[in-house]
């Protein structure tokens, strides 16, 4: 019985570490997704817990792979809610607006966005690319 306390904190710890190891990174980058600079990346990280992290970055052209170290100029977070096949990307908190929805289809590859037009959804040319991350 006196092992009990130490094993719980060891699944505690082997516990946290396997929801880290799941997170997923995608990014983009290009011409357009600078915000005020010519350059950007846009990280979107989706969680094991069903949250996302959705981060811009300015950044030089010829250096974007180190984009990290770049302004961060927009971040957003929120609940990824799954509707049939799609997902929904649900920003917590609100601006004047009400909150921000995205409508999105995520593979293992990729996250493609889509449009709400006239009760008809439409495939936009946004696109993130999985990442590999050394943890």
């Amino acid at each position: 019985m006196k092992q009990l306390p130490i094993i719980l904190l060891f699944f505690l710890i082997n516990l946290k570490s396997q929801s880290i190891e799941n997170d997923k990174v995608y990014i983009t980058h290009g011409n357009d997704q600078g915000v005020n600079y010519p350059y950007g990346v846009s990280e979107l990280i989706i969680k094991a817990d069903s949250t996302f992290s959705w981060k811009s970055f300015n950044v030089d052209k010829n250096n974007w792979k180190k984009y990290y170290k770049g302004d961060n100029i927009i971040s957003i977070s929120g609940n990824v809610i799954k509707e049939n096949d799609l997902y929904i990307l649900k920003e917590m908190g609100c601006n004047s607006r009400g909150p921000n929805k995205w409508i999105v289809k995520i593979t293992e590859e990729k996250i493609e966005f889509y449009i709400n037009k006239k009760s008809e959804l439409t495939k936009t040319r946004t696109e993130y690319k999985r990442i590999k991350v050394s943890g």
